[in-house]
């Protein structure tokens, strides 16, 4: 074995990508993320395993003031499995957050569960 595994243990927090604007980017990396008006399979914040799903349906574009080209953005997290839900398609996952929830114990809940740690540019 060269140092790699092929399996997950439940304690790891997997990747997963959230494509969104570039505003909603910033406001994710400055507070967190909070629940939006998509709510197929539940409400709460929604991400996914394929980076290609975060590009092609979610990223949104924005035109750079320094080089004038397009770029579209998505975050990369990390996830706990603990908390995330696989929908019923599993190219979404979704950390669940009751309507009615208080402020204070959503942002308790996404933070338990949720960490970007990657801002993903791709020239559009």
């Amino acid at each position: 074995n060269a140092g790699y595994r092929t399996y997950s243990d439940l304690n790891e927090w997997p990747v997963s990508y959230h494509g969104t604007s570039l505003p909603g980017a910033q406001g994710i990396i400055s507070t967190h993320y909070i629940p939006g008006s998509g709510q197929a399979y539940g409400r709460g914040v929604y991400s996914t395993p394929d980076v290609k799903v975060a590009d092609s349906g979610y990223a949104k574009t924005f035109v750079s003031k320094k080089n004038r080209k397009t770029y579209k953005v998505c975050l990369q997290n990390r996830i706990n499995q603990r908390v995330r839900q696989v929908c019923a398609r599993p190219e979404y996952w979704l950390v669940p957050i009751p309507a009615g929830t208080p402020a204070e114990s959503e942002k308790h809940i996404v933070l338990g569960a949720i960490r970007p740690y990657s801002l993903l540019l791709k020239e559009a």
